[in-house]
């Protein structure tokens, strides 16, 4: 059985892991995972920030957790049209 691919990213200080977050974007998926998408999430959110934030509170993971998933071999990053 194959694992479901993951994606997590980073976002200021934190990491989400948004793998069930992507089908809910609206503006679909536009995430480069493994990556620091901070300055991408800055140019369309700046205003409403913390109400951003506030809805990817429930993905937050550690920086243990994103470092293991980063370095195991069966994290697969998604296809940018998935």
């Amino acid at each position: 059985m194959a694992k479901k691919k993951r994606c997590i990213i980073k976002l200021f200080d934190n990491w989400y892991d948004i793998t069930e977050f992507i089908e809910l974007h609206p503006g679909g998926n536009v995430f480069e995972c493994g990556k620091d998408n901070t300055e991408v999430f800055l140019n369309h959110h700046a205003a409403s920030k913390d109400e951003k934030l506030k809805l990817l509170e429930k993905y937050k993971i550690s920086e243990d957790e994103a470092k293991k998933l980063l370095k195991d071999s069966s994290y697969k990053q998604l296809d940018q049209d998935t």
